[in-house]
């Protein structure tokens, strides 16, 4: 991919700004990091998306999950949001129907690794009873039986769902309210291999009782609203990764002398950047920078280049013709990112690469 070596190239002027390299325009960076990001400039122009303004409460969960010590499943998670807003129908007291619309958009390189569609439930609650005795005689009932069914164009039932005999996409008894996921991985594969980029599905709640007790949250402020998550891999970025840690685990490494070239801290926050916006966590993370002398000899912890140590001579014979070699960064390393797109799709990226300085070198 071609986006991979100009992140690495733009954080690693960012990174490595010191006396060595001019101040880069703030607005130049910010407009690269955004095309990189797929976003559309959040400057001064209002922008044309209306999306959540708070991270959805299931993807701030998995960032959270991720960014810590468990392993992620997959390096990239991606919500869409339903993007239908008619009310739901109600056909009988027994069932309730509500209409969801995906506009589902993953790069057709990325393997999908599964999918999930996620709905938040909600007791009705019967306000003649008390809320404690409602929950508990409705937990004890086999509870309402939630089906999500795709939809084709002019009909209630796809091409699809004729195929698996008229069978829901997926289908549960519920008796509690939060959050249920309902597996759509093999929806979604089917979605990818036609080419359906605007699926629309059909969510069914029947009661086994003469009254609905269940519904689903569709409130748009978008911590509840309904969202279909596709987890996928990049594979160019996984061999990439791989490379490096063949690289990594090759070298040699001693502390550089104290004046010499070394990784130090540098905490980016995001909102005094202005890069807030879009960016919905973290708040901002330790980024480190590279500073230190790069002075002859050139020893092999600074990882000279064969070109930095010919500088440095050169350097020291004529001082005029040739500066010293300079302090940058050789090897970054990724963090995970939760961010808005352009189409207001929330997107958590577990490895965005090319954000932290992991070692400094001499070049």
């Amino acid at each position: 991919m071609a986006v991979l070596p100009r992140v690495l190239s733009l954080l690693g002027l960012l990174l490595a700004w010191g006396p060595c390299s001019p101040a880069p325009a703030l607005e130049e960076v910010l407009g690269q990091f955004l095309h990189m990001l797929n976003l559309t400039d959040p400057g001064p122009r209002p922008r044309a998306r209306s999306g959540p303004t708070e991270a959805p409460e299931y993807m701030l969960e998995l960032y959270q999950r991720f960014s810590s010590s468990a392993a992620p499943p997959a390096s990239l998670v991606r919500s869409f949001r339903n993007e239908d807003r008619s009310s739901p129908s109600v056909s009988s007291v027994s069932l309730r129907t509500h209409l969801l619309l995906f506009n589902v958009s993953v790069p057709p390189h990325e393997r999908l690794i599964s999918a999930e569609l996620r709905l938040h439930t909600l007791l009705l609650r019967d306000s003649r009873r008390g809320p404690g005795s409602k929950v508990r005689a409705f937990e004890r009932r086999p509870g309402s039986k939630v089906s999500a069914f795709e939809r084709g164009p002019g009909s209630k039932v796809s091409v699809f769902d004729l195929r698996r005999g008229g069978d829901p996409l997926a289908s549960r008894h519920v008796h509690r309210q939060g959050w249920e996921a309902f597996d759509m991985t093999s929806a979604v594969q089917h979605w990818r291999k036609h080419n359906i980029m605007t699926p629309r599905l059909e969510v069914h709640i029947e009661s086994a009782f003469r009254k609905l007790d269940l519904d689903i949250d569709r409130s748009p402020d978008g911590k509840h609203e309904p969202a279909l998550i596709v987890f996928s891999d990049d594979p160019s970025e996984a061999r990439r990764a791989e490379a490096e840690e063949e690289e990594q685990n090759s070298r040699v490494r001693r502390s550089p002398d104290e004046d010499g070239c070394k990784r130090a801290e540098m905490y980016v926050d995001f909102k005094d950047i202005k890069w807030d916006s879009f960016i919905l966590a973290p708040a901002g993370y330790q980024a480190f920078t590279c500073r230190g002398v790069c002075d002859y000899p050139l020893t092999r912890e600074v990882t000279p280049t064969q070109h930095a140590i010919v500088q440095t001579l050169l350097n020291l014979k004529s001082s005029d013709r040739a500066s010293k070699a300079c302090c940058v960064p050789t090897e970054l390393k990724p963090i995970s990112l939760l961010y808005l797109n352009e189409n207001g799709v929330v997107v958590l990226n577990n490895k965005y690469e090319g954000m932290v300085v992991k070692e400094c070198g001499c070049r």
